[in-house]
């Protein structure tokens, strides 16, 4: 007559695990010490989520039976399934110790060893476990990911693509093929994989939501917002996705109907400040300056060095005409990728100084510059000496104002860099000097054309 343990045994392999969960429970309470039973057991409640439990059958058994590199294997799998990730790659290292040769615990290990990061480690188990399995897709697709992380990305790709031979439904290997691609730049190739994935498997959150992201960089907002809505319509609650499809309606200048989505991605997700951040520039679009600024708070609440916050939210508060807030908020702007430098030289605030130099740098477009050097002769009067440092498209149109002013002027770029003690970007002049609306108002005429261009149209 079959005992419990076989009995469970066979409801266990023919996926009844109800059954099987009672039937080890009946053969512990007759023999708590069974090494097979608290090891399958301790499977079982692996396959049924319940990982710390399964941790501590299988731990029992690897007690009772250490030399066996099944249980160590398995007794990893619920380590590493609990976040025990070092006690996961000791359980799968003992088990190559008992067996050299054992495939599943080669690739568990490059597993563990990529969810920590440590992708040469994951790429060199995946090896040993793919000399062993040479055919294995699965393995293929992870050995991947890890390449791709290290940026071989034309080693990924081969890899990916090796997967796809073995098992071309894969669509896992199709999603990451594409990531790659993506990494490389080549968003066209990307984007017929993602779509590859999601006819393999139309229910793959992450190729919806992967493809969206790359319409979104090629500029293809109206594609880029229907994936993300697919992704949105199989995964409701992901802040992600609703951030991107926000965007791409911001892209398409459909700020309104941005609006909802910001709003759930930070429901959702209270310290995603990015989302708060774009909430608040879709509030600025809109004319809601008050709402914008609300919104940029509450991204500086959870991430104070967020400098795209505070540049965007200085530039709400000028529109508003605050510039007692703004002007000062709006020196974050130095802090941005792209920033005109200021180089070793002290800033200057704009305190006198008398036998001083003061070089001012232009920043941002022409427009900017020729809006900002009517601040010129103010910083002027308070220096011994200014030099302007403006794009070498503007030097002609600006020389006769500069020497009106009597400013040295200079080209952005010159083979010398002008001597100066203090220095100031164009644009934080007015914060420097202090000033207010109501002596930013139309004054003199202080651009004119030169006299070479005035011949030229007589």
């Amino acid at each position: 007559m079959d005992s419990a343990f076989d009995r469970a045994y066979a409801a266990h392999r023919a996926g009844r695990l109800a059954e099987a969960e009672h039937g080890y429970r009946a053969a512990l309470a007759t023999n708590p010490a069974d090494a097979d039973a608290l090891h399958l057991f301790g499977v079982l409640r692996h396959q049924q989520g319940q990982h710390a439990e399964a941790a501590d059958l299988v731990g029992r058994a690897v007690a009772l039976r250490p030399d066996d590199a099944a249980l160590q294997l398995n007794l990893g799998n619920a380590l590493k399934a609990l976040g025990r990730l070092d006690e996961a790659i000791e359980r799968f290292r003992n088990a190559l110790t008992l067996a050299p040769e054992f495939p599943l615990a080669h690739y568990n290990l490059g597993n563990a060893y990529a969810a920590l990061q440590r992708h040469e480690d994951a790429v060199d188990a995946f090896g040993r476990a793919l000399r062993l399995t040479p055919d294995d897709a699965s393995i293929y697709n992870n050995l991947g990911n890890a390449l791709n992380a290290l940026g071989r990305h034309d080693d990924a790709l081969a890899a990916f693509r090796r997967a796809l031979e073995l098992r071309p439904g894969h669509a896992g290997a199709h999603n990451n093929l594409a990531m790659a691609l993506s990494a490389m730049g080549r968003a066209d190739d990307a984007i017929a994989h993602f779509q590859a994935a999601i006819a393999a498997q139309p229910r793959f959150v992450a190729a919806h939501f992967n493809l969206g992201n790359t319409f979104d960089a090629v500029g293809r907002h109206a594609e880029a917002a229907a994936a993300f809505e697919a992704a949105l319509a199989l995964h409701p609650p992901f802040p992600l996705a609703l951030f991107g499809l926000a965007n791409a309606l911001c892209a398409q200048s459909r700020h309104r109907d941005a609006l909802p989505y910001y709003e759930r991605a930070v429901g959702l997700d209270p310290s995603f400040s990015l989302a708060w951040l774009n909430l608040g520039n879709a509030h600025h679009a809109l004319g809601a300056h008050e709402m914008a600024l609300r919104a940029f708070d509450q991204a500086l609440r959870v991430a104070p060095d967020l400098t795209l916050a505070q540049l965007h939210r200085a530039v709400t508060l000028l529109t508003l005409g605050d510039f007692t807030r703004g002007l000062p908020a709006y020196e974050a702007r130095h802090d941005t990728p792209g920033a005109t430098p200021i180089g070793a030289l002290p800033r200057w605030r704009g305190e006198p100084i008398a036998s001083k130099t003061l070089l001012i740098r232009a920043e941002q477009g022409f427009g900017d510059t020729l809006q900002f050097v009517r601040f010129v002769p103010r910083a002027r009067e308070r220096c011994a000496r200014v030099v302007l440092e403006v794009q070498p498209e503007l030097v002609a149109l600006l020389a006769p104002a500069a020497t009106r002013w009597r400013v040295t002027l200079v080209a952005q770029g010159s083979a010398k860099p002008p001597a100066a003690d203090l220095a100031c970007t164009l644009m934080s002049l007015p914060f420097a000097l202090g000033l207010q609306p109501a002596d930013i108002v139309a004054g003199a005429r202080y651009l004119g054309a030169p006299d070479s261009a005035r011949r030229r149209f007589r």
